[in-house]
């Protein structure tokens, strides 16, 4: 028997679909504040190392332990290295052995944390690694929690509530890399936290979590639902690094229907996240994305980050948005600035605030600045 995915007309209104994921997953308590005109939220050292209490609407789903998710760092290096660290392994011994395997002697490392559906045997984080390990000598490390992400759409809900443990336990193995001090004289973005969707927001609270330990995070189109209004401190944020740099391409759900077997419309954000947020084509509905599946502009991040690796200089902008876009409102009032943005793996941290980026259909995204 065959299987076909069909789309359903507007039923399913975003408030309905808000709703579900409002009682499905834990909400974390709110101490939320303003800094330069962007809400940040207060850290705390007891929130930080206590789980909050669950709430009457939280009771759908709770975060799975580590023994179920599993995750791992795998690592790789450019001679060919590799090495897998289980969930088990102590901060201390898993510093011991990438230290032991050569693994730490590049000038920089990169974690890459996917999102919802996705597991460290990825194909796109294969092709992303080979891009990486070519560009430059450095050390690329896939931070896996497939059980915990590859999971029915309609669990959706459960990978969102995974985020807080995962992210906890990649804090700790973060938190000794600088406690060993890897970053003395060695240049600006030694440790790099790359994260994909939900991955996104894993990577900000493991940056939070470790005492700013990562140099630089970029966000792939961070996730929206189950985060946006309900979960906002466990979102990415501009002070869990000095340099935070964000991808928006499926930020907005207007002219979209949910899918039968997703429930939601979207899988990113338009809330500000970085220093630098640079919203691709306003940031949703991107051109020639495919109909099929709402992720089609989702993916479209990953696309545009794994070409800026070999094509530097053409993802540039200068232009920026004439407002901060809210969770439901686009902005598409643009205005020209003097200090340009560029996106991906060559982002200038320089560039601050709220961009706008124009790109093609297909390769090449871009031609020149």
């Amino acid at each position: 028997m065959r299987f076909v995915w069909r789309r359903i007309p507007n039923l399913i209104e975003e408030k309905k679909s808000s709703a579900f994921l409002m009682a499905a997953v834990k909400p974390m308590p709110k101490t939320t504040k303003m800094v330069n005109g962007k809400s940040n939220s207060n850290q705390s050292t007891k929130s930080n190392s206590n789980k909050s209490k669950p709430t009457p609407e939280a009771n759908l789903f709770q975060p799975m332990s580590l023994e179920e998710i599993q995750p791992e760092l795998v690592a790789y290096g450019p001679n060919g290295d590799m090495l897998t660290i289980s969930h088990d392994v102590s901060s201390k011994k898993a510093f011991q052995m990438l230290k032991e395997a050569n693994l730490l002697e590049f000038p920089r490392i990169v974690f890459m944390v996917h999102g919802f559906w996705g597991s460290s045997k990825s194909k796109w984080i294969h092709d992303l690694k080979q891009k990486f390990l070519e560009e430059s000598d450095q050390t690329f490390v896939i931070v896996g929690w497939g059980k915990g992400a590859e999971l029915p759409a309609f669990k959706y809900p459960q990978a969102v509530a995974n985020v807080e443990p995962v992210a906890r336990w990649f804090s700790n193995h973060v938190l000794e890399l600088k406690r060993k001090n890897i970053t003395k004289n060695i240049s600006k973005g030694k440790i790099w936290g790359i994260g994909e969707g939900i991955g996104a927001h894993i990577v900000g609270l493991a940056g939070r979590w470790s005492q700013h330990a990562f140099d630089r995070i970029t966000g792939l189109d961070p996730a929206g639902p189950g985060f946006e209004l309900v979960n906002e401190d466990l979102m990415l944020r501009s002070d869990d690094s000095p340099f935070v740099d964000v991808c928006h391409t499926d930020s907005h759900h207007e002219y979209r229907s949910p899918e039968l077997y997703s429930l939601i419309n979207k899988y990113g954000t338009l809330k500000p996240c970085g220093t630098l947020d640079i919203y691709v084509n306003f940031g949703y509905n991107q051109p020639n994305a495919p109909d099929f599946t709402n992720a089609g502009s989702h993916l479209r991040a990953i696309e545009l980050f794994a070409w800026s690796i070999e094509n530097p200089g053409e993802l540039r902008t200068q232009f920026q948005l004439r407002e901060t876009p809210a969770i439901d409102k686009p902005v598409e009032k643009t205005k020209r600035v003097v200090v340009p943005a560029e996106l991906g793996y060559y982002a200038d941290p320089k560039a601050t605030g709220n961009y706008y980026l124009e790109t093609n259909s297909e390769e090449p995204w871009k031609e020149g600045f």
